[in-house]
């Protein structure tokens, strides 16, 4: 039998599919043979589900193949290796930094652009600092991060500053959302010019050219929209915070958490919204709906801003958790003692929640 510490989901879906298709079964076909509906083998062909051994032994049997190689490692042919490198990519902590929409691996996208697209994922990540980086490192790493950012309340000064003297330079009004206008003024005045293109990459919400010092958006986006200003913002944190170009893994993801945190607090202004929480938390009727829609933008953004501040300003703890379809934690924060999924080193991601 193939030693392995675990079978991966992902790959042993694919070795799934591949020997059911080979066996020219469709997944009813095989659900009859091994007692299980269609749609739950789907799951397990996806990666979304963990067959039981027993089920795994039943799969073999019915497909009429030994069980090695059913487990096997190895994703089954080169097509496979490739879309399953692309979808851990668009499941990474750092791929979430760069705030692009992720790509289906659908038959419409043939193996050499597949290959491209995987391939310039692995140099982003080299390039950032983070190809040499294992999974321990990376979880030390984001759990110094995690310490960090909870020992301040969620609330970092610093940046807040940043974002008010980037409000008053853009020429904010003081109360409701930051407008197309603003966004623009403040790009000119770092030194970038807007420009909306036709022929943008369906995959990319911008593209930045360093020499020229513009940020091109794809047409379809305007610049109202809640995409086009983060996408922007967190561009322009990078500059107007100093970051360094190539930093370690903790002064990256240090950074990571600073860019995003740069775009909340412009696009949800402390001066702004503060009086309203105010409002809301004397009538007992905080809701973070009505910041959402005061501000337009995301629930998430909206959240995780009025849990920083309900901190700082109201002395109001709390804890926020966003998960993948597979219950995986992808971000997260606790400053209220919740009995939140840990590793080892005090971070959240990847820790499985309770179904």
């Amino acid at each position: 039998m193939t030693e392995s510490p675990y079978l991966d989901p992902l790959v042993l879906g694919r070795r799934l599919r591949h020997h059911r298709k080979k066996a020219d079964l469709t997944l009813d076909d095989l659900g009859e043979r091994v007692g299980k509906p269609g749609p739950y083998l789907s799951l397990l062909e996806n990666g979304k589900k963990e067959p039981k051994l027993q089920l795994i032994l039943d799969l073999a049997g019915a497909l009429g193949v030994e069980l090695d190689e059913l487990i096997d490692t190895r994703p089954p042919t080169h097509r496979d290796r490739l879309e399953i490198a692309l979808l851990r990519a668009q499941d990474s902590s750092f791929f979430e930094s760069l705030d692009l929409p992720t790509i289906k691996p659908s038959a419409k996208l043939d193996n050499e652009t597949l290959g491209h697209i995987v391939g310039l994922h692995e140099q982003l990540q080299k390039k950032s600092g983070l190809g040499s980086a294992n999974s321990v490192e990376i979880k030390r790493a984001n759990g110094i991060v995690t310490e960090w950012l909870t020992s301040l309340g969620g609330y970092l000064q610093p940046v807040e500053e940043e974002a008010a003297e980037a409000l008053a330079t853009s020429g904010y009004a003081g109360e409701g959302p930051f407008t197309s206008r603003n966004l623009i003024d403040l790009t000119s005045r770092a030194g970038f010019a807007i420009s909306p293109i036709d022929d943008m990459p369906s995959f990319a919400r911008s593209i930045i050219d360093l020499d020229n010092h513009r940020i091109y958006i794809a047409q379809r986006n305007e610049l109202k929209t809640r995409q086009a200003r983060k996408a922007i913002l967190q561009t322009l944190a990078g500059f107007l915070l100093d970051h360094e170009q190539l930093p370690d893994l903790e002064t990256f993801l240090r950074q990571r958490v600073e860019t995003a945190y740069f775009a909340a607090a412009v696009l949800v202004p402390e001066s702004a919204v503060l009086p309203r929480l105010d409002m809301a938390k004397e009538n007992h009727d905080l809701n973070v709906e009505d910041v959402k829609e005061l501000f337009y933008v995301s629930y998430e953004m909206a959240a995780w801003r009025t849990a920083n501040l309900l901190t700082r300003h109201f002395d109001m703890t709390s804890h926020l958790i966003v998960s993948d379809e597979a219950g995986s934690v992808v971000k997260g924060y606790a400053n209220d003692d919740a009995p939140v999924p840990r590793d080892s080193f005090g971070g959240m991601e990847t820790q499985k929640l309770c179904r």
